[in-house]
Parts: C-alpha cells; structure tokens; sequence
C-alpha cells in the first residue's frame, strides 16, 4: 500500500506512493476479485489490511428506519466533503449501490462521492467506470435508495464505507 517501501529498478529503496490491482489479494484471492466482484465488505477488509481506517454504515434492512439512516448518509457525507480550518477532511466516503435504481445499466457498484452541494441536497459521484458514466449529481435521497436492495452476494443492504488513513484525525 502507498507509503510501503520497496525497491525500484535502480535498486534504490523509496515509498511507493499509489494502489495498484495487486493490491487487492489480501482479502480475496484476486482471481476471486475478477470473477465475481467484490461486497462491501470484503471492500472494507481492502482498505484495512492497505493501511486504512474503514467504518461500514448499512440502511435498515427493514422499511421504517430511513429517514434515519439518510441522515446519517447526509452528515458522513458533509464532514467528508467539508474543509475545516486546519485543512480538507481526512475522511473519503465510498457508496456501494444498485446502478438500477439510479437508471443506469449494471447492478452492484462502487463509487467514491467527491462533493456535496446543500441547496439540493446532492452529491457528486466520481464513477469508477469513467469510460460507462462520467461524474455526475445525485440526490442524496436516491443513492440512499439505491442502497436499500439486498446484495445477493450477502443478503443485507448495500451502504457505505467512511475511510481514512490509519492515525489521521478521521481515522
């Protein structure tokens, strides 16, 4: 993971500052990964064995409790997308949903959410399919539904993950 040292072509030992696909084994064997996708789960087992903090918020199973559980969306959201006087947010949020319910092509998917705009209560989806959908706005209410069908994978709701460096003040 970025800050993991490692020996360059040269032989000179430096950080290694990116991700890569290799990455992704430590959880899963990565033929798994390729073949069947991962759960958001198995996302937040990547991030902490890559050196990060990693909390899993899911809906309610259960209809009656969403208003809630979009609040909570709501508010993880706006720290994650907010600067504060020392600096921008340790803490990146990453959306596991339905593309259906949000009328696009595909089932379960990822997404790191980049903004949040208050008047109208949207946020920015930076698409890690860029080549099938660029960024683009979303009501904060429709990815929040878009989390609610079952996971067939796992039986629950989709949700989403609050990241951050391991020590940072987020994580």
């Amino acid at each position: 993971y970025p800050g993991r040292p490692w020996r360059g072509s040269s032989g000179e030992q430096t950080v290694w500052r990116w991700f890569s696909e290799d990455l992704l084994d430590c959880c899963l064997p990565l033929e798994h990964v390729r073949q069947q996708g991962t759960t958001l789960d198995q996302v937040r087992c990547l991030a902490l064995c890559n050196g990060a903090s990693s909390e899993l918020k899911r809906p309610p199973a259960s209809p009656g409790d969403g208003a809630a559980a979009a609040a909570r969306l709501r508010e993880d959201v706006i720290r994650a997308c907010t600067s504060t006087g020392e600096g921008p947010s340790e803490e990146f949020v990453i959306a596991s949903y339905d593309r259906r319910v949000l009328k696009q092509t595909g089932a379960g998917h990822f997404s790191p959410v980049a903004a949040y705009e208050p008047e109208t209560d949207s946020v920015l989806l930076f698409d890690v399919a860029r080549f099938k959908y660029p960024p683009h706005w979303v009501p904060l209410t429709a990815l929040h539904d878009a989390m609610l069908p079952l996971d067939p994978a796992t039986g629950r709701p989709r949700g989403w993950l609050v990241v951050a460096r391991a020590g940072s003040p987020g994580g």
